[in-house]
């Protein structure tokens, strides 16, 4: 790998400070910077970070069982030992298994159950707008995206604000993962540590929270057909096995908690974006008042809405929901005319693909039109991941991210919202509070 450009940073610390400043800002410039493959090294680590949009298909798709899962995500397993953090054999099984729960029937419960939880937001945010004049975007979509997921996963109701207490407490959560992945040396679990035993209570809060949920659940008599009561009937026609009781309550756990925080954090941005860009909105606006009027939309109105589509596309452009996906090298493998050794961590950045030069001159710009040409560059954009790992749940959040749009479009004109940076967790998240300006339509 001596001709891939080396980021050697400080003697001793190698880039992690400019790592852990920024981690998603520092991959996407460093590799964009050469070519779309940079080679770096945090403390005794050596990483390869990969912005080139056919390398990145080797990496993910074409050569995906050469390059593993590595710390990074088995770190989450700490948390949840459901899809994210699991590889191989085992995985591939369960993969099979919860793959049957995201079948079109429930994609069809989808609309109406995301319909309901957006007339609530409403109510909610009349009374709050009527006090200040704006409304707290980002609390405003976790309540949503977890109102839908509890209805959807578990056929329950959960408050706003628990909502929010539990969504506080799964982001302090990942924060925990996230630097125990960075950090040089991470402690066994049940050490005592201060991050351990803050780690520790938050699992041990979410897991009960899961739990209760569950218990407090219809029973299946009753005739359901949510995703939890999918999956415990779901059998792999391979073997006829299906999920233990514990791999059940792991994935449960998974599912919940992956699926509220991506469908939250892109419509918080797409909101923000909106703001920001009136004429884009304006044209989402006439867009759906041409093809709904004022009804809400179903499923089968979506693929009508392609500026919906479009508006949601490029937001995740601009700020994926993960922004950089981590691999093992399992073996000696070639990327591109590279030889890359056995045990190189890889590191695909997503944003650094999103910004890659393929996009065009303005791919910092916020420009939803490019997805409505039919030669966008489809390699150079994966919000959801590719091959094999892409993630189970995708169909699901597209639908629930756009009949939510829809609907808040629908109901109101946005002002302008306060400006605010990114900050690198899990997921891309604002770095303080999105006030957002709206009046009824």
């Amino acid at each position: 790998m001596d001709e891939i450009h080396f980021e050697r940073g400080n003697p001793l610390f190698g880039v992690a400070q400019d790592l852990a400043r920024s981690p998603d800002r520092f991959l996407c410039d460093l590799a964009l910077r050469h070519d779309g493959l940079a080679r770096f090294r945090v403390f005794h680590r050596h990483m390869l970070v990969i912005a080139e949009p056919d390398i990145a298909h080797e990496v993910l798709v074409s050569k995906w069982q050469h390059f593993v899962r590595g710390r990074q995500s088995l770190n989450l397993g700490l948390f949840a030992k459901g899809l994210l953090s699991m590889s191989g054999p085992e995985w591939l099984e369960q993969r099979r298994l919860a793959q049957t729960a995201f079948n079109r029937d429930i994609l069809k419960s989808v609309d109406g159950v995301t319909a309901q939880a957006v007339e609530a937001l409403a109510a909610q945010w009349d009374a709050e707008r009527q006090s200040n004049g704006s409304v707290a975007l980002g609390n405003g979509m976790l309540q949503l995206s977890m109102a839908v997921i509890a209805r959807m996963l578990l056929s329950t109701t959960i408050a706003p604000d628990t909502a929010l207490h539990v969504g506080q407490m799964l982001q302090r959560a990942l924060q925990l993962v996230m630097r125990r992945n960075t950090a040089i040396w991470a402690p066994p679990i049940w050490l005592p540590t201060p991050d351990n035993l803050k780690f520790r209570s938050l699992r041990k809060a979410l897991n009960h929270f899961i739990a209760s949920t569950i218990n407090d659940r219809p029973e299946r008599g009753e005739g359901l057909t949510d995703l939890h009561a999918t999956l415990s009937s779901a059998r792999d026609p391979r073997t006829g096995r299906g999920l233990s009781a514990d791999a059940l309550a792991e994935e449960t756990k998974t599912l919940f908690f992956a699926g509220y925080e991506t469908v939250a954090t892109s419509l918080t941005w797409t909101l923000y974006l909106l703001g920001q860009n009136p004429a884009v909105a304006h044209s989402v606006q006439q867009e759906i008042a041409s093809v709904l009027g004022d009804r809400a939309p179903r499923l089968d109105d979506l693929p009508r809405l392609p500026y919906v589509r479009a508006c949601l596309m490029e937001t995740m452009r601009l700020y994926p929901p993960v922004y950089a996906l981590p691999r093992l090298t399992a073996e000696d493998e070639t990327l591109g005319s590279h030889r890359i050794p056995r045990g190189t961590g890889v590191l695909v950045s997503i944003s650094g693909l999103h910004r890659a030069p393929v996009w065009g001159e303005d791919r910092d710009a916020f420009r939803p039109e490019r997805f409505l040409k039919p030669d966008w560059p489809r390699r150079a954009y994966m919000p959801f991941g590719a091959g094999r790992h892409l993630c189970i749940g995708n169909d699901f959040a597209n639908v629930e991210a756009m009949v939510a749009l829809t609907m808040i479009m629908q109901r109101y004109h946005l002002g302008t919202p306060n400006t605010v940076g990114v900050r690198a967790r899990i997921t891309l998240s604002p770095d303080s509070e999105i006030r957002l300006p709206l009046s009824r339509r």
